[in-house]
């Protein structure tokens, strides 16, 4: 049974080094929230590579699948830079899985977007995205929530 474990976690944290990972121990954005100030509207980021996104959520949520693990939903907040990139990671509402978590976590870090957009300018903006894992289940929820900018 130990071994079963281990390979499983094994296993696990070579899928996790296939992907990069941008977590951060900065703190979440607080405050409040707009979604348009005195500086105009402003529009949200929006994921560009969807397609490579339900691709690592299937992939995950079959290796979940093979492994026994129990799938959930982790919540990450992302910052999304600039220029698209995705900065930072974190999860703020965890699915009480850690492998669910993780992976959640290294999957928003390989989203690709078109920044965030106020007054016709990119700029950064904190999102919010659960991330839905569950084995078994052909078609993946990648429906991503509402952004969040923060100005």
């Amino acid at each position: 049974m130990a071994q079963v474990i281990l390979r499983s976690v094994a296993a696990f944290c070579l899928l996790a080094l296939l992907v990069p990972i941008h977590t951060a121990s900065a703190v979440s954005p607080s405050g409040p929230y707009y979604c348009t100030d005195e500086l105009g509207e402003i529009i949200p980021p929006e994921v560009i590579n969807k397609s490579e996104v339900r691709f690592a959520i299937e992939a995950a949520a079959l290796w979940f699948a093979e492994n026994h693990i129990a799938g959930g939903t982790a919540t990450v907040e992302v910052l999304v830079g600039d220029d698209g990139q995705v900065k930072l990671t974190r999860i703020c509402k965890s699915s009480n899985n850690l492998y669910v978590d993780e992976m959640g976590a290294t999957i928003a870090g390989m989203m690709r977007f078109e920044p965030a957009e106020r007054a016709e300018r990119p700029i950064e903006a904190w999102i919010t995205i659960p991330i839905r894992i569950a084995p078994g289940h052909r078609d993946p929820d990648v429906s991503f929530t509402v952004p969040l900018p923060r100005l």
